[in-house]
């Protein structure tokens, strides 16, 4: 019963992203780890039946909520640039190498992870003035200190 009440919160979760925003303490109550890294790593392959997905690792510099064990967190998304194919998930989140990021991720069960509900579950760190900022542009609030965001996250374990 666990197992089917947990799959039917993910569809509704994905169903919530698709339409739009999802609030932090939310996110952070559902994710299984967040984390604040940086992006070392993107590598696109083809899985088995031949979608083109991206595999990132991410450095972790912090660890908000769960565990791992590792230097590199890996991270798996639908899409990317294989050759001349290109494919994207409409609400997925892209990354760049160097990016500093707070991700809210859950496992996918193959000892990777999977961002939590497409874009809302990646925030993107960056200075403004003296201020260390996290932007989201599918959650809500958009812009937040970092400082706020951690304590949303510990606050909703």
């Amino acid at each position: 019963m666990v197992r089917f009440s947990t799959l039917i919160f993910a569809v509704v979760l994905m169903i919530s992203a698709s339409e739009g925003k999802i609030a932090p303490g939310t996110l952070a109550r559902e994710a299984g780890m967040v984390v604040r890294g940086t992006v070392e790593t993107l590598t696109v392959k083809r899985d088995a039946n031949r979608r083109i997905f991206t595999e990132l690792e991410l450095k972790p510099s912090e660890i908000w909520k769960g565990n791992f064990k590792g230097s590199l967190i890996p991270v798996v998304y639908p899409g990317g640039v294989l050759g001349e194919e290109y494919t994207k998930t409409s609400g997925q989140p892209e990354y760049e190498i160097g990016e500093e990021v707070v991700l809210f991720l859950v496992s996918n069960g193959k000892g990777q992870f999977v961002t939590l509900g497409l874009g809302n579950g990646k925030f993107s760190i960056s200075k403004q003035g003296s201020e260390v900022m996290a932007t989201n542009s599918s959650s809500e609030p958009s812009v937040l200190p970092v400082s706020t965001l951690k304590q949303l996250v510990i606050k909703n374990q």
